[in-house]
């Protein structure tokens, strides 16, 4: 729907929730007229009761809408149930007694602040809580309707990822056993570190090709994944350069799941840009689970800019992942870049429950 669109309906659903109840709850006189022998009832409304109706309203708006994009929300990223359910109430308290206040302020004048209670406080209170609930029911319309279109999106960038895989992909078994042969050929010619970098290779490509597909992993195997990569990395770097990687992980890890290739882009995009072969590099991974969230950090140095061939084309992979977290994991992580010119650092957070 459209941002114009979406306004208008609320402010046409305003304007009609108000005058429904101003026709149903203000205050009116009858008068019996007879015409030609004829009996019939002449309604005569107040119209200061339509104002009335329409200032309480202003509250009612801010109560529905306190909930809907504040309270809310910030209940669907943290899951404290306990803690939503008693600010829900505070709020609708505060609501309901600025409402009071205010409307009889304006009715009665200063006199009006010392009203606590008035013939119209059950009604007040019913409506403030009716219009509670059509703030949630709201909320809920727009969770589903946001899990629809995330559904749509997954199952389009499925189709088309899986579709530009098959155009792009190379013979498995070819690949495998190419892998397999060479592996056997650097054992003969006694090149251990190369052997063993041409079975990280495999290990990599066997994940990439199969793990990959399915819609979560386990996190120990995206580690092994981890691992891999970093000794392949390794292999071009010599014992004269000055470099420190460091990959640590606390916390159990045995049975989390999660989405494959969820963590690589960060060491892959440490390795791009932070390794320097004419000055000191540093990469440190952490990977910390605790308290049912998994704390995933990558800091790096950042390399002089001539030694880094793709400086500054890195903003596809990281958007892409931003979209990717967006799509499988709204409301459940946090993603904190940080960059001083010197030190780059990826800090992901992920409720695993």
């Amino acid at each position: 729907m459209k941002k114009w669109l979406e306004v208008l309906t609320h402010i046409l659903f305003w304007c009609f929730t108000t005058w429904v109840i101003y026709l149903a709850f203000g205050e009116s006189e009858y008068e019996l007229i007879n015409v030609d022998g004829v009996i019939s009832t002449m309604v005569h409304r107040n119209i200061m009761e339509l104002w009335y109706f329409a200032m309480t309203h202003v509250f009612k708006a801010a109560l529905f809408y306190t909930n809907a994009f504040v309270l809310f929300p910030r209940y669907l990223k943290n899951r404290r149930l306990n803690e939503f359910i008693l600010t829900s109430f505070v709020v609708l308290v505060v609501a309901l007694a600025l409402e009071l206040l205010v409307s009889n302020y304006l009715m009665l004048g200063p006199d009006g602040l010392w009203v606590y209670i008035t013939p119209r406080l059950p009604l007040s209170l019913t409506l403030s809580i009716f219009y509670l609930g059509m703030s949630f029911a709201y909320c809920f319309a727009l969770s589903w309707l946001k899990n629809e279109r995330q559904k749509s999106v997954l199952v389009q960038e499925k189709l088309v990822t899986e579709l530009a895989f098959l155009k792009a992909q190379v013979n498995p078994h070819f690949l495998f056993n190419t892998l397999n042969n060479l592996y056997s050929m650097a054992n003969r010619s006694d090149t251990p570190e190369l052997a063993d970098g041409i079975d990280k290779l495999s290990q990599l490509m066997r994940y990439m090709l199969h793990d990959s597909n399915s819609e979560t992993v386990l996190l120990d195997r995206e580690l092994e994944y981890i691992r891999s990569f970093i000794e392949i990395q390794k292999l071009r770097l010599s014992e004269d350069d000055d470099f420190i990687i460091q990959f640590h992980v606390e916390g159990p890890t045995s049975n989390v799941r999660i989405a494959p290739m969820l963590l690589i882009p960060f060491v892959e995009n440490a390795f791009k840009h932070g390794i320097d072969f004419k000055e000191s590099s540093v990469i440190k991974i952490e990977l910390i689970i605790k308290d049912e969230e998994m704390i995933f950090s990558v800091f790096n140095s950042c390399a002089v800019e001539a030694n880094d061939l793709e400086k500054g084309k890195s903003g596809i992979g990281l958007e892409n992942l931003r979209r990717r977290l967006e799509l499988l994991y709204y409301g459940l992580y946090s993603l904190e870049i940080k960059e001083d010119g010197e030190v780059h650092g990826a800090i992901l957070k992920l409720k695993l429950s």
